[in-house]
């Protein structure tokens, strides 16, 4: 069968699976067994049955490599499983894997495609720098020429999503009419709810950049009601998130957090926990943490016992344990407003304790030195050390104060506390710079405490007040093996993690690095 023609059954999957399976079984469709499997992995993604869509996907990728065969779009499709799934370093390692092969390949559609996934992922996360930057990898000359209309349709339609996220309404507005040039020429039967989906995800967008938020809500409503998302539950509740927030805007507070709760329930019971636990993460941000029901942590935790993977049943405890610490402080910080006892004299407690910072309440810069003198805080196989910088602090003190900076600092630190709980330490290593240790048990956990760390300064409440001076964070660290740390002295590993935060902030700030070797 000619190369085309496969391209063509590709193509279907995302219209007829369940036909194109029962050709393949019956014999109608007569391939290799390679090609038989990339289809039914595409097929079965379709379906949403993440499991087949990644065996199958394994299988071809495994007998194309025995022929030298790379084809990108398995990387994709398996990258798209782990997104499903919340596991989203996996996705991204996966989605880069599918980018490099196409560009060695040179294969622009296959290149935009692992672009797009990219972009998806990103604004998905809230790194919407990110994302931005990748659409300067994207070919236009080819975009507009390309034959493949579903992708461009695609992509067209989130780059107008993207820029009116980042409030370029001028530039969200020309895809967006770029978008509807095509739409009724090409919607049909098959494509419909594909096409609805994201024609309506961009008339929210478009409101919500404008102030129009009573009309950003029908549009989610739209799209909730008609199911456009029920296959692709991650997006859905980002986009219930959303509603919660645009509620908040209005000053519908109470029915903001009820949905917020709606979702953590409903994402719980689907296994999708990072969800879950993000929305708890936003609630408390919120200042709403009494309204959590103890019961629903409860119910986290009993989920997490019944599913049979332990690392993310680690994950959930060890995270709804830092959840509850936050919340505890928070409430011991409104008795003492409520005792009317002054920042000052909270502040002047603080600073009896000889090894915390007086402002953020992190470890201060002298305690690091004894800590890594010591070793005895590297308790696990691996280690990661980062030093994190506050881009343009200076900037937010001048323009709102230094009240705000400070607040932003206190923020900042209360975030990486949370983040890093009791596997790490966050020390206060200067004026708007931080470090931190993090000891963990397998390499992976390194980049992905970086990347909640990055992502979760994003959606500090200081944002809201600093408008156009938004956090934004550099950080430049380093993951050590054990042997590593008896080898080498800890203090050259500070000053190699502030040589990978210079480069960092050389090449734009904003941003994490990690390195695996010193």
């Amino acid at each position: 069968m000619r190369e085309y023609e496969i391209k063509k059954i590709l193509n279907r999957c995302f219209e007829t699976p369940t036909d194109i399976l029962e050709d393949i079984n019956s014999g109608k469709i007569n391939l290799e067994k390679k090609y038989k499997n990339m289809i039914k992995s595409k097929c079965y993604l379709t379906l949403n049955e993440l499991d087949k869509c990644e065996d199958y996907a394994f299988a071809a990728i495994e007998e194309m490599k025995q022929e030298g065969i790379f084809i990108p779009s398995l990387y994709a499709d398996i990258g798209l499983c782990e997104y499903k799934k919340n596991k989203f370093i996996d996705a991204k390692n996966y989605f880069y894997s599918a980018l490099e092969y196409a560009e060695i390949d040179e294969n622009e559609e296959a290149t935009i495609e692992a672009i797009l996934h990219l972009i998806k992922l990103f604004t998905v996360e809230r790194i919407y720098e990110q994302a931005f930057f990748l659409t300067t990898r994207l070919n236009f000359n080819y975009l507009d020429s390309m034959k493949n209309i579903r992708l461009y349709m695609d992509v067209i339609a989130h780059l107008s999503i993207l820029n009116y996220t980042l409030h370029n309404v001028n530039d969200g507005d020309k895809y967006k009419d770029k978008f509807f040039k095509r739409y009724d020429n090409y919607i049909n039967n098959d494509n419909r709810c594909f096409l609805n989906n994201l024609k309506y995800r961009i008339l929210k967008y478009r409101n919500e950049s404008i102030g129009n938020y009573e009309e950003a809500i029908k549009y989610i409503d739209i799209i909730d009601t008609e199911g456009y998302l029920k296959n692709d539950k991650v997006l859905y509740y980002e986009m219930m998130k959303d509603k919660a927030l645009v509620y908040k805007k209005i000053g519908n507070e109470d029915k903001a957090v009820d949905l917020l709760l709606n979702i953590c329930r409903d994402a719980a019971k689907l296994e999708l926990f990072r969800t879950a636990l993000d929305v708890l993460e936003e609630i408390v941000a919120w200042g709403y943490e009494d309204t959590i029901p103890r019961q629903l942590c409860i119910s986290l935790i009993l989920i997490a016992i019944k599913t049979n993977k332990q690392d993310i049943r680690k994950e959930i405890i060890i995270d709804l344990r830092n959840l509850k610490e936050i919340i505890e402080i928070k409430k011991e910080a409104k008795e003492q407003i409520k005792n009317n006892k002054s920042l000052k004299d909270t502040l002047e407690e603080f600073q009896l304790k000889s090894n915390l910072d007086p402002l953020t309440n992190a470890y201060n810069r002298r305690y690091l030195n004894q800590v890594l003198d010591s070793n005895k805080c590297l308790i696990k196989k691996y280690t990661t050390l980062a030093m994190i910088d506050v881009d343009d602090f200076k900037g937010i003190n001048d323009k709102f104060g230094h009240l705000i900076g400070d607040r932003a600092l206190i923020e900042i630190s209360t975030m990486i506390k949370f983040v890093i709980g009791i596997n790490g330490k966050i020390f206060r290593y200067g004026g708007d710079e931080f470090f931190i240790l993090y000891n963990h048990s397998s390499p992976k956990e390194g980049e992905n405490i970086l990347r909640k760390i990055f992502c979760k300064s994003k959606k500090l409440r200081i944002n809201h007040i600093i408008k156009g001076h938004e956090i934004a964070l550099s950080i430049g660290g380093i993951t050590i093996v054990e042997d590593e740390r008896i080898r080498i002295q800890m203090n050259k590993i500070v000053k190699r993690c502030d040589k990978i935060l210079y480069d960092v902030k050389e090449k734009g700030k904003n941003q994490y690095r990690l390195y695996y070797k010193i």
